[in-house]
């Protein structure tokens, strides 16, 4: 399993050549990112929720947008993640949060 940092500069570029080769990717979330990231994942799985019943809130959607934005980044490969229906489990370990993303 290849980690990588929430920072790292070319975080989406190499994610994306790791899913391409099939192998499970685990990021590390450090610091006040952490809070924003596990904010928008609750509001993200709570509109989806609802979604599939059929109700739609939009202050829970901008909300979602909101902390979405701050981590935008990190959503991109989550949402390429989801789109190649890679499983992604959230942990958190001293205070960081860890994202593994694995082949289904």
């Amino acid at each position: 399993m290849t980690e990588l940092d929430y920072l790292d500069p070319n975080l989406h570029s190499l994610a994306t050549e790791i899913f391409e080769k099939g192998e499970a990717l685990r990021i590390r979330v450090r610091s006040k990112s952490a809070e924003a990231v596990k904010k928008a994942m609750l509001l993200e799985s709570k509109y989806f929720a609802l979604r599939e019943r059929g109700e739609n809130n939009r202050l829970l959607l901008a909300k979602f947008g909101w902390y979405a934005m701050r981590t935008l980044t990190l959503w991109s490969v989550l949402n390429k993640a989801r789109l190649m229906n890679l499983d992604v489990v959230t942990a958190e370990e001293n205070g960081e949060l860890l994202l593994s993303i694995k082949p289904a």
